[in-house]
């Protein structure tokens, strides 16, 4: 889905033309394809997958980010150095101007509910921060950076997240203190890990009431 929504490149997949992997031949062709640098998709799957971009394109089509999605361009590699240390971004698609940067993650669940939290939770927050960074570093002006989130499953469903400049200000922050702590190792050839203390686990607050309700309930 990522390739032919962003590129419309299916050089990058072969198709199988098998129930399941279970068979010799089906391995053998997925090994094939692997080894040219394709990924290999059963055909129900490959079918399922043009349903999915088919789906994204209608949605990108109707959405607020139809324009910047048509004045872009995909995989641009963002290469810059920051106070000595080389740093690297790839964004899915990047405005020619370099004023809007757009991400597209599938997931299981793209409500507000659930992929706000999962923005959080799987660090896609530092991801703006430091894509920014790196198109900043070019001479751009601060960009805007915008989630594409699709479920997996039928209907495909879309939305469109962004961070708010509170959870920016956190990333950002995270993002140079993890510059700073990276070219600190580089120059020392020291990379510390958890350190050789003693870590405490602490019971958390739901088994704390368990056990309380058990002792005295």
């Amino acid at each position: 889905a990522h390739a032919l929504l962003l590129e419309g490149d299916e050089s990058r997949l072969a198709v199988v033309e098998a129930k399941d992997w279970r068979t010799l031949r089906a391995r053998v062709e997925r090994h094939d394809a692997q080894e040219a640098g394709k990924t290999a998709l059963l055909a129900k799957d490959y079918e399922r997958v043009v349903a999915m971009v088919a789906a994204a394109q209608r949605f990108i089509a109707d959405s607020e980010i139809a324009g910047d999605w048509e004045r872009s361009d995909p995989e641009q590699t963002i290469l810059w150095c920051e106070d000595g240390v080389w740093c690297r971004a790839r964004p899915d698609r990047l405005a020619r101007d370099r004023k809007v940067v757009i991400d597209y993650k599938s997931t299981t669940d793209a409500s507000p509910a659930t992929f706000t939290r999962q923005i959080v939770r799987m660090g896609y927050h530092l991801q703006d921060a430091l894509y920014r960074q790196g198109v900043r570093a070019l001479g751009g002006e601060d960009p805007r950076f915008v989630f594409l989130a699709q479920e997996i499953d039928p209907p495909y469903d879309c939305a469109l997240y962004g961070c708010d400049p509170t959870l920016r200000e956190i990333a950002e922050a995270a993002v140079l203190r993890g510059i700073e702590m990276w070219g600190e190792c580089l120059r020392s050839g020291r990379w510390p890990g958890y350190g050789g203390r003693v870590h405490w686990a602490i019971a958390p607050a739901w088994m704390r009431f368990e056990y309380e309700e058990a002792a005295h309930g």
